[in-house]
């Protein structure tokens, strides 16, 4: 069990170093996955495999084709919709608003709030990413902010505490309904002190780098 542990660790902490080093994902995932397989001692190829047993390569395409046939047209209206945005003006339009309305100071809490609007207001997470991620690089190149904040403001205004608060028309919300009977509202008395819990330190650490980065003036 000790190197499936350190397999599993391993593969994803190798995930996040690569993607934050900005390699294609089309690239750093096999390679995540392939560690994976390794460590858990899953045959690589269906020649290799007994018969009835899973193998490295049907398991990953098939998951893998299966996601893109799933959200392959959340995928692409989202960035065709970003992409407009981009190149349109719409994005530096509204970064300049947002900039000149709260100050480029507030940079981050504005990325954050955006996402967490459309994602309660019942935008996919999926096309909140691509929608938002253009308005976030305008808005950071106004505000003079590092872009390698980017995906951490947007994942925290997305899959936190908006993706599973009580009333979230999110699918991660609405998944538990048919296996407990239950309804989007359930147990929203814990869900608002837990979505509490995770607003509020991350929005202090938001508005935090905010003022550091302002300060220091640290650029793109």
């Amino acid at each position: 069990m000790t190197i499936e542990w350190i397999g599993l660790l391993g593969s994803l902490a190798l995930l996040i170093v690569l993607t934050m080093r900005g390699v294609d994902l089309l690239l750093a995932a096999p390679v995540c996955a392939l560690l994976l397989a390794l460590s858990f001692g899953l045959p690589l190829f269906p020649q290799l495999a007994s018969a009835g047993v899973d193998n490295f390569t049907a398991a990953y395409m098939s998951g893998f084709s299966s996601f893109i046939a799933s959200w392959f047209f959340v995928f692409l209206l989202g960035s065709v919709f970003g992409k407009v945005m981009e190149d349109s003006g719409a994005a530096d339009s509204v970064a300049q608003w947002v900039v000149q309305r709260f100050g480029a100071r507030h940079a981050l809490v504005a990325v954050i709030g955006a996402c967490a609007v459309l994602t309660y207001g019942g935008v996919s997470l999926f096309v909140v990413a691509f929608s938002v991620f253009p308005l976030a690089l305008a808005l950071f190149r106004e505000a003079g902010l590092p872009r390698r904040f980017i995906p951490g403001t947007i994942a925290f205004g997305s899959v936190t505490f908006t993706m599973t608060s009580a009333g979230s028309p999110e699918i991660q919300n609405w998944i538990p309904m048919q296996y407990l009977g239950t309804t989007p509202y359930a147990a929203w008395q814990v869900s608002l002190v837990v979505a509490v819990l995770m607003a509020t330190p991350g929005f202090h650490v938001a508005a935090l780098d905010d003022r550091s980065s302002h300060r220091c003036g640290r650029g793109l």
